[in-house]
């Protein structure tokens, strides 16, 4: 009877092997990309049972892109004239309108254009944030 027990020890312990072995590459792989620091609270937010909610539910959208003109004033131009008109009809729970995050390419920056958009940021409809185009730059240069 001892080696019936010895043999399930023994397949257990080879299972447990073989898995931690299958999922060594894995977790390398997903610290090599940092998903180790947000997965575990993601997955806790997942598994999190959320009562019912009875009323109204928020809901947030976010459209993201890259804003870059690249001289065209006419798409510029619309912004400025066209974005306060369509966005003004629309309010949230808060009654504030929809807002407007412009990632700016510093790199391919137009000082005109950001004098422009100014008024916008000011009127609350949004907000600048700069980025940088790395594609050119080298170890030494970065």
């Amino acid at each position: 009877m001892y080696w019936v027990s010895y043999m399930i020890y023994q397949i257990l312990f080879t299972l447990v092997l073989l898995s931690a072995l299958a999922i060594l590459p894995v977790w390398r792989y997903l610290q090599a990309k940092h998903v180790n620091l947000w997965l575990a609270d993601y997955l806790r937010g997942v598994l999190r049972r959320h009562p019912r909610v009875k009323g109204p539910v928020h809901l947030m959208v976010l459209v993201v892109d890259h804003f870059e003109l690249n001289g065209h004033d006419d798409r510029l131009k619309a912004w400025i004239e066209d974005y306060p008109k369509l966005v003004d009809q629309f309010r949230d729970a808060d009654g504030v309108r929809p807002q407007h995050t412009f990632f700016y390419a510093m790199d391919l920056m137009h000082e005109y254009e950001l004098e422009a958009l100014q008024p916008l940021m000011n009127d609350g409809y949004g907000e600048m944030e700069l980025h940088w185009h790395h594609s050119h730059d080298t170890a030494q240069t970065f």
